[in-house]
């Protein structure tokens, strides 16, 4: 589950308006999957986009002034901390030497009791001082000397609040101020408006805790939750007490476009790198996903007119077909040489000694589109081996900090053992299944 995002701002599109791609990975089915719909309040309120049935209202969508979208930002929205026990006294713990109880609250509640009736059960809730409430299992086990606690933000009602002025934006400045002050999405927020602006931020409510305070409190399971030390900090600006405020955390305002696809902000614009934040909020100055890279080099290519759309910049239906257009870029920057590989090295050896005539794929791969349409002969020959060989692959052109999107690519076609035992495995699984190597991929 998450999102890939792309606005896009007037210096991007032929109209020189804003637009604005939301792409969301939900299911198709099942409690979770997004319904499209329409509110209106004449003179109010007239909002469209979509949400999971059973929430009142759009969470992704857009008004006459501006849309908006939200992907899966990378920082920490919680915390783990463990406690110290007293000796003794396991509802008892330690903070900064001083003894605490810990707060208890009974639920009863009336539950089926597979008759037809109801029967009646209680539960004990333990929390701290400092809001974070015990948890339990394997991971984090409850024993004589120590307890594990997780510290959550408050969620509130925020959220509720910041609807009608979020409705009423009429601009990506509004928009952001928005965010700003109510810091209730636990999400990265894209947004373009009517007037060509785009914007990325990550303002989600995020542990206010530094580098240095992790390095300091780090314990097996967390953080130690026995010193002030290691509580979070409020900063002013914050929404909520004990989380990061709007300023130290990344946004950005372009007129040309900001993306995002689950990773974090470093690449929103490669043209403006962002960067002098706090590392638990996210990486920077190392490689990114082949998603991310796909939307990067699909939006540069579209806004300069390298590709094959003709001329420069988005139109609407040129941003929606990156939905459509079901390009495998993985594939893009890695079959020629796996086609290399497979040629100069038809037959190959398993580790258990299993011989593997990879000859026949290597035609196949040659003659693939690069795309997972349903026509496409190949694809799943490729999907296999990349399943595969997830791990570091042997490129022939490494990760390049001066050239994140187009780096690494390719595969050493010299030396490559890795790869060619990944490609036998994948060839061998799908003769096993009795799957054709040129299939289509859509009568599989």
């Amino acid at each position: 589950l998450g999102t890939n995002g792309i606005a896009i701002g007037r210096d991007g599109t032929q109209a020189g308006s804003g637009m604005l791609l939301a792409n969301p990975h939900q299911p198709w089915t099942g409690a979770s999957r997004f319904w499209a719909f329409h509110q209106t309040l004449p003179g109010e309120l007239d909002v469209i986009g979509s949400n999971v049935m059973g929430r009142p209202q759009v969470g992704l969508g857009a008004t006459e002034h501006i849309a908006w979208t939200s992907t899966v930002q990378t920082g920490p929205l919680n915390t783990f901390y463990r406690l110290t026990l007293v000796p003794g006294h396991p509802t008892q713990y330690l903070f900064d030497g001083e003894s605490r109880d810990m707060i208890a609250e009974t639920v009863t509640l009336q539950v089926p009791d597979g008759s037809g009736g109801f029967t009646t059960q209680s539960h004990t809730f333990y929390s701290t001082h400092y809001g974070a409430r015990l948890v339990g299992g394997a991971s984090f086990p409850w024993t004589q000397t120590t307890a594990f606690a997780v510290r959550a933000a408050d969620a509130g009602w925020r959220g509720i609040e910041a609807l009608l002025p979020q409705y009423h934006a009429t601009s990506v400045y509004d928009y952001k101020a928005v965010q700003d002050t109510y810091q209730f999405n636990a999400t990265n927020q894209l947004a373009a408006d009517s007037s060509g602006n785009a914007y990325y931020a990550n303002t989600a409510p995020l542990a206010n805790l530094d580098d240095a305070q992790r390095a300091a409190c780090a314990v097996p399971g967390g953080l130690d939750g026995s010193r002030s030390l290691c509580m979070w900090k409020t900063d002013p600006d914050a929404a909520i007490p004990g989380i990061t405020g709007p300023s130290p955390l990344p946004s950005l305002i372009r007129t040309d476009f900001v993306t995002n696809s689950n990773d974090s902000y470093w690449l929103s614009n490669p043209f403006a790198p962002l960067t002098g934040f706090d590392s638990s909020i996210g990486s920077v100055n190392t490689a990114r996903s082949f998603r991310t890279r796909s939307g990067l080099v699909q939006v540069l290519e579209r806004i300069a007119g390298t590709d094959d759309k003709g001329a420069a910049k988005f139109t609407l239906e040129q941003l929606q077909e990156l939905i459509t257009d079901n390009l495998a870029y993985a594939g893009q920057v890695l079959r020629d040489d796996l086609v290399t590989l497979c040629q100069n090295n038809p037959s190959v050896t398993l580790p258990n000694g299993t011989v593997v005539n990879i000859g026949p794929a290597c035609p196949v791969l040659a003659a693939w589109d690069l795309h997972d349409n349903l026509d496409s002969r190949g694809a799943h020959l490729f999907r296999e081996f990349a399943v595969t060989y997830a791990t570091a692959r042997n490129y022939a052109v490494p990760f390049d900090v001066n050239d994140p999107v187009n780096t690494p690519r390719g595969l050493d076609t010299s030396n490559n053992p890795a790869v060619l035992q990944a490609r036998a495995t994948a060839v061998q699984r799908l003769n096993g299944a009795g799957v054709p190597l040129d299939a289509y991929l859509g009568d599989l």
